[in-house]
């Protein structure tokens, strides 16, 4: 068993290792963002495919490599293309067709469902039925933040494994060894506010790298709390032909609004880098209109990864946080 250096999970890991022979039909990963659901189902996956009977997933293979790289024939990943990234009930449905088919390399396929609570009702509803009946050789990864968005005819057919951050230690330790050259300190620092949540860990670091998305957040938050639209819209106008920019503002935008709940509530010390931005905001919007702001940003970034109309979605972004903002 290897998993190359993922911490935690020893449960999953030890269950799931050896084989499509231990391997469940349908498993269920569940975890907050950044605990490595992704990353732990794709190493599911190597150890249903890898060559290398002596230790599953070996992680040096032909099979286990293309499995990490999403080119293996018989691992596929599902990325919703409905709304907020959900998947469809058409996805589930080419699914089920694809599933009849044999494997081409492996002596099984494996389908990984990231996101799974984004599914629609019709579409959770589709994939049951090759669940109850699912044919020889196959296996499913799901991944879910909680469970409440599963059906309970879904929850009753998969296992389900619940992954926790590694402690605080374990998180810095292994950033800075894959992370050398990042600032000890701000590693300790960031560990130990995300409670040793590696993902959100390396997500911040990633950000604060970004000095040009900081400014133009910054310059966008400030707009949103004048008491005239114009400048918001102004700012927002900016990022019409940038859709990316326009991401990497949204998700800045996420940290500086966190900050500012945590200001509210008597907390030290900021992730978004901009402590006089955090409190600000925290004195002049309410935390329920952070939170608010927070759920607009994130949905904005998803919305300009899918290929939105820009104009029309830098438009529909100002009035949303306006709304949020009780402007």
């Amino acid at each position: 068993m290897q998993f190359r250096d993922f911490l935690g999970a020893d449960e999953v890991k030890a269950r799931l290792s050896g084989g499509p022979e231990r391997f469940p039909h349908a498993v269920l990963l569940l975890g907050e963002k950044g605990c490595g659901k992704r990353t732990l189902a794709r190493w599911i996956a190597a150890a249903a495919v890898c060559t290398d009977s002596a230790r599953r997933p070996c992680g040096v293979c032909r099979a286990c490599l293309r499995v990490l790289e999403d080119n293996h024939p018989d691992v596929r990943m599902l990325v919703g293309t409905g709304a907020g990234g959900a998947l469809k009930i058409e996805q589930i449905r080419e699914l089920r067709q694809d599933a009849v088919r044999p494997p081409l390399e492996a002596p099984v396929k494996v389908y990984i469902l990231p996101d799974a609570h984004k599914m629609t009702e019709q579409a959770q509803n589709s994939l049951l039925k090759i669940l109850e009946e699912p044919p020889a050789g196959i296996r499913f990864v799901l991944t879910a933040p909680a469970q409440d968005k599963l059906l309970p005819t879904i929850l009753s057919r998969v296992q389900v494994f619940r992954l926790r951050a590694p402690d605080v230690e374990d998180c810095i330790g292994w950033i800075m060894r894959e992370r050398p050259q990042a600032d000890a300190a701000r590693v300790q620092s960031l560990a130990r506010q995300f409670g040793g949540n590696i993902g959100q860990v390396l997500e911040t670091l990633d950000q604060e790298t970004d000095e040009p998305s900081l400014a133009a957040s910054v310059a966008l938050l400030n707009a949103l709390l004048e008491p005239d639209e114009n400048p918001l819209l102004e700012t927002l106008a900016a990022f019409s032909k940038d859709r990316n920019e326009f991401a990497a503002v949204m998700n800045r935008s996420v940290l500086l609004l966190r900050d500012a709940c945590a200001v509210r509530v008597g907390a030290q010390g900021t992730i978004g880098g901009e402590e006089e931005t955090a409190a600000k905001l925290a004195q002049q919007l309410p935390q329920k209109q952070l939170i608010r702001l927070i759920e607009v940003c994130h949905r904005m970034a998803d919305a300009a990864q899918r290929n939105a109309n820009m104009v029309l979605l830098v438009t529909a972004c100002g009035a949303a946080m306006r709304t949020a903002a009780g402007r």
